[in-house]
């Protein structure tokens, strides 16, 4: 997967494979999505030498706008 692009998983048993990448998800449709995630740790990347630093990005969550339900 490359930073920026989208992809559409529709068929159950579908799967995704990220390596340090930087990510998001979403479910643009109407119907519920299961999304099992399994995070590793990892050494950071080292490039000509150096360690990659950490890197965060998108904007903030405004956790009054999060619809909460009970299942």
């Amino acid at each position: 997967m490359e930073d920026g692009s989208e992809h559409l998983l529709d068929q159950p048993g579908s799967i995704v494979i990220q390596r340090g990448t930087m990510h998001a998800w979403r479910n643009p449709g109407p119907e519920w999505a299961r999304w099992v995630c399994v995070l590793v740790d990892a050494d950071p990347a080292v490039v000509n030498g150096q360690p990659l630093k950490a890197e965060l990005r998108g904007a903030p969550v405004d956790s009054s706008t999060i619809t909460k339900t009970q299942h």
